[in-house]
């Protein structure tokens, strides 16, 4: 249940993962631990099903309104015009 669990977690966007992944992993593996027998379990795991998928949709939903330098690495617009005083090599970089 626990890899069922990692592989949902996939959903939310990678940002989220780095801080937070190691946390609930280990949270639900502690919760997991204390809910007792196969059925308590697997109602456990119903639920954060529940939970996880749309907290995983809406965050992926605010990266569309978001700012895009929160996106990571993007490939260059090449439709916007140099402005003047910026060399070829700062604009471009020196690929």
């Amino acid at each position: 249940m626990i890899r069922f669990y990692a592989r949902l977690l996939r959903l939310y966007p990678q940002h989220v993962l780095a801080v937070y992944g190691q946390e609930m992993r280990s949270a639900f593996a502690r919760r997991q631990a204390l809910a007792g027998g196969r059925w308590s379990r697997l109602r456990h795991l119903t639920r954060e099903v529940c939970r996880v998928v749309p907290d995983a949709t809406a965050e992926r939903l605010g990266l569309l309104s978001s700012h895009p330098s929160l996106h990571g690495a993007r490939p260059r617009d090449w439709s916007v015009i140099r402005p003047p005083g910026v060399g070829k090599r700062e604009w471009f970089g020196d690929d």
